[in-house]
C-alpha cells in the first residue's frame, strides 16, 4: 500500500465515500490536537493514514461474526501499532541526519526489535491496544460514516464484554460487491517463514515484525515454555500444502447455488475460494498458551 489515498479510493460504491468521510474526521480530530491528547504513545501524523482506516475496515469485516467488540478492539489495536512499528523503521533507516532525542521514538534501536519490545519501550499497556483499536471502531460506527453499529448480545455467557459489532444494513449489498479482506487472515500462495528461537516466522513480513508465536488474548497472564515443540510442531504444520477442491467449488458457484442462504460470510469464502483456484497454498499457524495450534 505505497499510496493508501490512491487505494481508498479505487473502492466502489459508498464504501469508498464512507472512508473518505472518516478520513476527514480524523484529519480533524489531529488539527484539534485531540488525537495527541488520547493517544500519547503515537504520532498523530501516523494515526491520520488512510491506511489505519482500510487495517480496521478489513480487520472488522473478518472478525464481526466471530468475535465481541473487545476482542475486536485489540486485535486491531495491535495491527495498527505494528503499521507504527514498521512504518518507524522505514523512517529511520532512511534518516541520515542525527536524532535529536527528544522523543522516545529517537531513542529506540530499531535493529532487531520485536514487536513486543517495541510497546514495552513505549510503555503501551494492553489497556491502551485496546482503547487504539476501539477508537477507529468507534470512527467507523458513528454518522456520517457509519459502516458499522455497536449492538449487544444478552445471550452471550460473559455478561462482561456483551457490546458485537453489526454491518450497517444498507451496505451489506455494497459490501458482498466490494470485499476487502486483512491479508493476515488470508493463506499465503508460498511456504511460511519457519519459526525457531532466534526466528520469527509465519508470514513472510514477520521477519520485520516480530510477532512472537502465542497468540492470547489481552486479558491472559499465563507464560508458554518449552517452545521448541510448538516451533517444530508449527513448522510441520505449515509447510503443508493444500488446494481448492474445484469441483465443489464449480457446483457451489451454478446448480448448488440453493445450498447457500447469500450470507456475506458464504460470499467472502466462495470469492476468496475462486480467487486461489489452481493455486498451492499454505496455512500459517499460531499457538495460545496452552499450546494449542490453530490457523
Amino acid at each position: 500500500m505505497k499510496d493508501e489515498t490512491t487505494l481508498v479510493q479505487k473502492s466502489q460504491g459508498k464504501i469508498k465515500n464512507l472512508l473518505l468521510e472518516a478520513n476527514k474526521t480524523l484529519d480533524i480530530s489531529r488539527e484539534k490536537k485531540l488525537l495527541g491528547r488520547r493517544f500519547k504513545f503515537i504520532t498523530s501524523e501516523f494515526l491520520v493514514k488512510p491506511k489505519n482506516l482500510l487495517i480496521a475496515y478489513t480487520i472488522i469485516i473478518t472478525y464481526y461474526n466471530k468475535l465481541k467488540w473487545t476482542h475486536i478492539s485489540y486485535i486491531l489495536g495491535n495491527a495498527i501499532l505494528i503499521e507504527f512499528l514498521k512504518w518507524n523503521i522505514k523512517k529511520y533507516k532512511k534518516s541520515d541526519k542525527k536524532l535529536d532525542k527528544k522523543s522516545i521514538l529517537d531513542n529506540i534501536d530499531y535493529k532487531n526489535l520485536s514487536f513486543e519490545k517495541f510497546k514495552e519501550k513505549l510503555e503501551i499497556k494492553n489497556e491502551s491496544v485496546i482503547l487504539l483499536g476501539d477508537y477507529f471502531i468507534e470512527l467507523l460506527s458513528i454518522f456520517p460514516h457509519n459502516i458499522f453499529e455497536r449492538s449487544y448480545d444478552f445471550k452471550s455467557p460473559s455478561t462482561k464484554d456483551g457490546a458485537i459489532i453489526k454491518i450497517n444494513n444498507d451496505l451489506i449489498e455494497d459490501i458482498k460487491k466490494n470485499i476487502i479482506i486483512h491479508p493476515k487472515s488470508l493463506p499465503t500462495v508460498c511456504k511460511p517463514n519457519r519459526w525457531a528461537t532466534n526466528l520469527y516466522g509465519g508470514f513472510l513480513e514477520n521477519k520485520k515484525c516480530k510477532e512472537k508465536i502465542i497468540s492470547t488474548k489481552f486479558n491472559n497472564k499465563h507464560k508458554t515454555k518449552n517452545l521448541k515443540v510448538i516451533y517444530q510442531s508449527a513448522n510441520i504444520l505449515n509447510q503443508i500444502e493444500f488446494g481448492i477442491n474445484n469441483i465443489l467449488l464449480d457446483y457451489l458457484m451454478t446448480d448448488g447455488k440453493y445450498l447457500l442462504a447469500n450470507h456475506l460470510q458464504e460470499q467472502i469464502t466462495l470469492k476468496l475460494s475462486n480467487m486461489y483456484r489452481n493455486i498451492p497454498i499454505y496455512l500459517t499457524v499460531k499457538a495460545d498458551w496452552r499450546g494449542r495450534l490453530y490457523t
